[in-house]
């Protein structure tokens, strides 16, 4: 009987953590730029930084398509100093571009570091202020957590 109470008492607190949001994230993500601010039309590289926060290897293979060079698992969220999304760059035939699959995994502790062209993404031709956020899906599960970075600033200029 005591150690149903255990059990009970163990998984309510468990479930407490995950409905109020506080159940410990698997990963940290944040973001920085070596260049705050860029001309008109040239690229905008971020590093994105990975911190395995969890007990156990995670697999961060991903497949990267030839034509964008962009890691799929990030989602990148850049907006205008309106706070309007920033406008997306579009590519003719992208299902048909090949990929480079690259296989790694991130051990208890361990972190990476990506270097991301988000001018193959987003079109950073015209002057302003870009707020850049990315954020990346603990698993493959549409309806599983999404862990966001930190939020950077980039001044684009004439």
């Amino acid at each position: 009987m005591r150690n149903l109470f255990v059990t009970m008492l163990i998984a309510s607190c468990a479930w407490a953590a995950l409905a109020s949001g506080t159940a410990p994230q698997p990963f940290k993500i944040s973001i920085s730029t070596q260049k705050s601010e860029v001309k008109a039309g040239t690229d905008v590289w971020v590093k994105v930084s990975v911190t395995n926060t969890s007990n156990h290897v995670m697999d961060m293979s991903a497949n990267i398509n030839d034509m964008i060079g962009v890691n799929p698992n990030y989602t990148f969220d850049v907006r205008n100093s309106a706070g309007s999304p920033a406008q997306k760059r579009t590519y003719k035939h992208l299902e048909l571009a090949t990929g480079s699959p690259i296989f790694r995994s991130l051990k208890p502790g361990e972190s990476l570091t990506d270097e991301q062209n988000l001018s193959r993404l987003d079109d950073f031709s015209q002057p302003g202020i870009y707020q850049i956020q990315v954020s990346q899906r603990v698993s493959d599960n549409d309806k599983d957590v999404v862990i966001r970075s930190n939020t950077i600033t980039v001044t684009v200029t004439p």
